[in-house]
């Protein structure tokens, strides 16, 4: 027995949520990190809005994900 392909909307917005949700992970780690050797971060560890460029199904997509808050809230906006 074969999955069903989800729709092709719901899978680019999934799959950026989790993209953006991975990189938030790690900056904010690599951020922890520097903070806990007494040093200053760099402005790119601050970010709160990423920029994701990924291809489903031949389609090029550009994603602009943005986190609001601490924890699992995140918005993104997909364009083809």
């Amino acid at each position: 027995m074969t999955a069903k392909r989800p729709d092709n909307t719901l899978a680019v917005i999934f799959g950026a949520v989790t993209k953006a949700h991975l990189q938030a992970v790690a900056t904010s780690n690599e951020n922890e990190c520097i903070l806990n050797k007494v040093q200053v971060p760099d402005k790119k560890l601050l970010r709160t809005a990423f920029t994701l460029d990924f291809i489903y199904e031949n389609i090029k997509y550009r994603v602009l994900a943005t986190q609001s808050a601490a924890g699992p809230r995140c918005s993104a906006m997909a364009a083809k």
